[in-house]
């Protein structure tokens, strides 16, 4: 917490300084914009405020790459930018110092301010691009990074050493007994592991992979679950190829088959996945029944919440409401 502070201090900083120095040093350093800052600096200092909502405004859709919608923000800020001073001050009863730099030329002076205004402009917009590329640049190598350090710890916490535990005796009991269920078992053990050891390595899967790694995970869930368990798996699936982080939801379902299954009295645990176009609405909601191993949980949700934080930054919402004995889960992603 204390590094996030500190770098959202380093930032402000920089960039007050930026626009300070980027407001003050034209005007030194070039003829033209000495010119324009000196007959009119109401009319350059305006055109420069204006600067910083436009800096702001238009990243956000670099931020998201969507480069159309960029560029039509871009050309309408440019026309704002350009034209909405000169009308505020042609409004105005009395701006002698716009008409003196005009003066009988009128015309000529007046597109000359303007290219002066429009190369600041321009300078502007390279800044803002090259501030973008090296953020997305840098956001990329730290995923990378963190992909590295994390994956075998990763690899470690999706299989859950008591599931695996759990899942093989109830294949022992199975086969002892003879039943259909036992080959059935198995293959699913088997699916489970390949994806997690082969699939799952990919940046990203398709939803349909996902879905089927959950409902192999259920199948043996419900091989060792009390009879008063009782287990609601609800999908609403338009597009199952749109593409997923990797075991990015099961940490949310192991949670709830670990807390949220018991022996004596009667439990539900409730599954709600939505995927309409590219928006994803994840649900889970259990009872709780055991507290032990707490640390083992928050490590896994902040797992999560970590990996959601590089892969889907300003794309996702999480909340978790955790109360006296129900443990709600919330997530929406946009894909």
């Amino acid at each position: 917490m204390l590094s996030i502070k500190l770098d959202m201090t380093k930032n402000i900083i920089l960039h007050t300084v930026g626009w300070i120095l980027l407001f003050l040093l034209p005007p030194f350093l070039f003829d033209n914009f000495e010119r324009i800052s000196t007959v009119a600096p109401e009319h350059y200092y305006l055109s420069c405020l204006l600067l910083i909502p436009i800096y702001y405004i238009s990243r956000i859709y670099l931020l998201q790459k969507k480069s159309i919608i960029y560029i039509i923000v871009v050309i309408v800020c440019f026309i704002v930018y350009l034209y909405l001073p000169e009308l505020i001050f042609k409004m105005l009863p009395q701006n002698d110092s716009l008409l003196d730099f005009i003066g009988s030329s009128g015309r000529h002076r007046l597109n000359r301010m303007r290219q002066g205004l429009s190369i600041l402009f321009f300078v502007v917009l390279a800044i803002n691009i090259l501030e973008i590329a090296f953020q997305l640049r840098k956001s990329s190598q730290k995923i990378s990074i963190e992909k590295n350090k994390a994956e075998l710890a990763l690899l470690k916490s999706q299989i859950d050493p008591h599931f695996l535990f759990n899942s093989l005796n109830s294949i022992y009991y199975e086969a002892i007994e003879k039943t259909d269920l036992a080959p059935k078992a198995i293959m699913s053990l088997s699916n489970l592991m390949r994806y997690v050891l082969t699939d799952a390595k990919s940046e990203y899967v398709s939803l349909d992979q996902e879905i089927s790694y959950i409902d192999g995970y259920l199948e043996l869930q419900k091989l060792r679950l009390p009879y008063k368990t009782h287990l609601n798996f609800d999908l609403l699936i338009e597009n199952r190829k749109v593409m997923i982080a990797p075991l990015l939801l099961i940490p949310f379902i192991e949670n709830a088959f670990k807390y949220g299954v018991s022996s004596s009295s009667d439990t539900e645990i409730s599954i709600k996945l939505r995927v309409e176009k590219n928006y994803l609405s994840f649900q889970v909601e259990n009872s709780i029944f055991m507290n032990k191993g707490a640390d083992g949980t928050q490590s896994g949700l902040d797992n999560v919440k970590k990996r959601l934080a590089l892969i889907y930054p300003g794309k996702h919402d999480l909340r978790i409401n955790h109360e006296t004995n129900t443990y709600q889960v919330d997530l929406s992603i946009t894909l």
